[in-house]
């Protein structure tokens, strides 16, 4: 399952097969030709979007945004990140247990322990500020933005690479209305979903809404028979108010909470012994190597304790915005407030014969060797924000807005002991506490002229960190460390545009725009003394793109180009260096690509959409990189043995970590109008292939391609719906996640040598259900 990031012909036949399905199948049924239903449109559903912080037509921004609807994101079966990367080309995802990594066109997390994230992830604009709360299947939403390139201008510094924005379903004066709906599927999947709109006058309206949900997954567990990779519990509730106090005054009011309770990730550990590249070391216990990149065998299973468990924790977000409309301009301000707290403690070796570990106490048993992670985050903020009224040549907006958060994270070892492998004892603990200050004055500048606009954009921003580190050693106090520190940054993020409305129906444009990622402070650790505080990291983002509508409406075809200048990448400092957590600034890379985006409505009742980047995110020449030199021999501390075989650190031009540089997607709806009295039939397949991702910056561990196909088949009509769905139809075996860490097991072999397992994470394979809801 381990192979390069490029098809073989065999994989690019499989590939072009399931694609052929899609095909042929969806233009069978176009085939026949019904007769189009009441009311249908020949043309496409017109996509409306806040990516700028205000109400526009996708068509008619300049930018690469992926708007996924509420009614997309059920019958594509997306009820995670991962599962939206499926059908958002330039978005990855991989979850590393206790936090989740969204990566966007390349720029892939470097630290991927650090607190802050390359992508924002936002939920109607407010920021969550924690790495572990980006689950949305629970959320009532009325669709997702996923927005590529910086937007730190507008967004603020948490938009690195792009910003995924989940945007709640707001209440209607219209009417009392409501829906109900039910799922349940094999491996104990159920989902029961409610939400009601009730208005309280013409001027007011309120609506509640809720959700829970239960997924075992697919993947058996060979210690005990149970499975893994679903949650226990997946559950929100919150409510929406709007109102209306006078023709210029509107209030928004908005609370959610949810609760999580995932699965420990299904992990396969690579015996060290099995390792075939990577540095050699010729021993007299035998030939080893640093690194394995054969590929799983018959037999390789989960093998975890279940005194583990999963991510477990929830979320609170709530908002108040009030918006003044002055006929010239509008005046928004919105305060917010976010708490969060996760905690997991999972099997981190999937191996139960590993030897005992007699020190300090012990002995220790590594047959249950546990990472627990804590995670807690609180965040007020405030945004006010004065803006033009859209409809003259040259428009403005002004704003400023202040962020308060604390932030942290615990990493505990716990093992258990010999003599008692149901007693677990907590080894190590290193605690990192984080309090931003931010505040920020923002602005906007657009001018229209005949068929051309320019907008220039800019945010000013102060920033002040407080961070205490602490490292705890149970078992030996007089190594304990606490270190404490503050640190200041300014910066100006600006954003360049340029607009040509070539006809009514063809938007070009241009940008240039500067992404930050914010500096920090790093502890001592429990050996010395501190790092030095660690810069920000910056790129510069040059994007040139075409917006049209084709086939007299029946289409969109939308494409952009790009390329990103990336400098004083943020990188864990390597072992050798330190014994807590540290961060460095390393050179630079860069990313390079193209994405392509269209729909086309071939009849009434037959859409197909397609989509494809292909981006070579890669290092700077000459870029050494020091987190690997330990796997090729070359550490700054010298292994106790010299490798016979060596490789080479120095990763200039080879591809970023955890990146993929091809994606492609192709799906298909086919309606059939009153299939069965007043029900309209359904038809959608979604299908999609995305090369494999590197394990680190050598180029040398590959965890495979991942090629995925989702059915949906159901009926349909203004109140009532029932669907049989699959995800990963044909059962398709892959990784989701392919890491390496230093070998436990290995110690005593030749310890100091580099010598890491490789931990496989196995993605699920196919689960179906049938869901039903009701509309009232």
């Amino acid at each position: 399952m381990f192979h390069r990031g490029r098809l073989s012909e065999k994989q690019t036949n499989k590939m072009l097969f399931r694609f052929l399905i899609v095909i042929t199948t969806c233009g069978a049924l176009a085939s026949i030709q019904p007769a189009a239903a009441q009311g249908v449109s020949s043309g496409l559903e017109e996509i409306v979007v806040t990516a700028r912080k205000r109400v526009e037509n996708l068509q008619d921004i300049p930018l690469s945004v992926s708007a996924i609807s509420a009614v997309e994101l059920e019958q594509a079966a997306v009820y995670d990140l991962e599962d939206l990367a499926e059908i958002t080309p330039g978005l990855t995802y991989q979850n590393l247990g206790a936090f989740g990594v969204p990566t966007i066109r390349g720029l892939a997390q470097t630290d991927t322990g650090g607190i802050q994230a390359n992508v924002g992830v936002f939920v109607d604009g407010v920021f969550l500020n924690n790495r572990s709360s980006f689950d949305f299947g629970v959320l009532d939403l009325d669709r997702i933005e996923v927005v590529k390139g910086p937007q730190s201008a507008l967004y603020g510094r948490n938009t690195f690479a792009g910003a995924i924005n989940y945007v709640s379903r707001a209440p209607s004066f219209d009417e009392l209305e409501g829906r109900v709906s039910a799922e349940f599927g094999n491996e104990e999947r159920m989902e029961l979903r409610g939400s009601v709109n009730v208005p309280l006058s013409d001027s007011a309206a309120i609506r509640f809404f809720g959700a829970t949900s239960e997924f075992d997954g697919t993947i058996e567990n060979s210690r005990g028979g149970d499975n893994l990779g679903g949650f226990g519990e997946r559950t929100s509730y919150g409510a929406s108010l709007l109102f209306d106090a006078t023709e210029r005054l509107r209030i928004k009011l908005f609370a959610v909470r949810t609760e999580s309770e995932e699965d420990q990730p299904p992990l396969i550990t690579i015996p060290f012994a099995r390792n075939d590249c990577g540095a050699q070391y010729d021993l007299p216990a035998g030939t080893f190597y640093t690194l394995y990149c054969g590929g799983l065998q018959s037999g390789d299973a989960p093998n975890l304790n279940s005194l583990g468990e999963g991510k477990v924790g929830e979320l609170t977000v709530g908002y108040l915005t009030v918006d003044y409309d002055f006929d010239f301009a509008t005046l928004s301000a919105t305060y917010a407030k976010t708490e969060s707290e996760y905690r997991a403690a999972f099997d981190n070796t999937s191996n139960p014969a590993l030897a005992a570990v007699p020190f300090f106490g012990g002995p220790w048993s590594l047959q249950f060797f546990t990472n627990s992670s804590g995670d807690v985050a609180e965040e007020e903020s405030f945004q006010i924000r004065l803006a033009s009224d859209n409809e003259t040549g040259f428009n403005w907006s002004v704003g400023a807005a202040v962020f308060d958060s604390q932030s942290g994270v615990v990493l505990s070892t716990i093992a258990s002991l010999v003599a008692d492998p149901n007693t677990l004892e907590r080894i190590t603990r290193v605690t990192e506490s984080l309090d931003t200050d931010i505040n920020a004055i923002f602005g906007t500048l657009s001018y229209e002229f005949g068929k051309h606009k320019v907008t220039a954009e800019a945010r000013y921003s102060e920033e002040t960190q407080y961070q205490v580190n602490d490292t705890i050693i149970d078992f030996l106090p007089i190594l304990n460390g606490s270190t404490a520190g503050e640190t200041e940054f300014d910066y100006t993020n600006p954003r360049f545009t340029y607009e040509y409305q070539y006809d009514t129906d063809t938007l070009v444009y241009g940008s240039v725009a500067r992404g930050l990622k914010t500096g920090g402070i790093n502890g001592a650790g429990f050996v010395g003394t501190p790092f030095e505080d660690f810069d920000p990291e910056t790129n510069w983002t040059y994007e040139f793109g075409i917006k049209t509508t084709i086939l007299d409406g029946r289409g969109t075809f939308n494409a952009a180009a790009f390329f990103i200048d990336w400098e004083d990448l943020q990188l864990p400092a390597p072992p050798s260096l330190q014994a807590g957590s540290a961060t460095v600034n390393a050179a630079g890379a860069s990313s390079a690509g193209i994405e392509i985006d269209s729909a086309i409505g071939v009849t009434d009742n037959f859409v197909i959409r397609g989509a494809i980047t292909y981006i070579q995110p890669e290092f700077d020449s000459g870029v050494f990189d020091a987190t690997v030199a330990t796997l090729c021999g070359q550490g700054a501390t010298p292994p106790p043995v010299a490798p016979t075989v060596t490789c080479n650190p120095v990763v200039g031009g080879n591809q970023l970590a955890g990146t993929s540089d091809l994606q492609i997607y192709l799906g298909g709806t086919y309606t059939w109008p009153q299939l069965i009295g007043e029900l309209d039939g359904y038809f959608r397949v979604d299908t999609s292939h995305q090369a494999g991702k590197y394990s680190t910056s050598l180029n040398i561990l590959d965890q495979g391609d991942i090629n995925l196909t989702n059915v949906r088949l159901g009926l349909q009509s203004e109140r009532y719906e029932i669907a049989l769905w699959a995800q990963n139809l044909f059962d398709e075996e892959y990784n989701a996640n392919v890491v390496n860490v230093t070998s436990q097991g290995a110690f005593g072999v030749c310890n100091g040598c580099g010598i890491n397992d490789v931990r496989v994470y196995p993605g699920n394979g196919i689960s179906y259900g049938l869901r039903g809801s009701v509309n009232f």
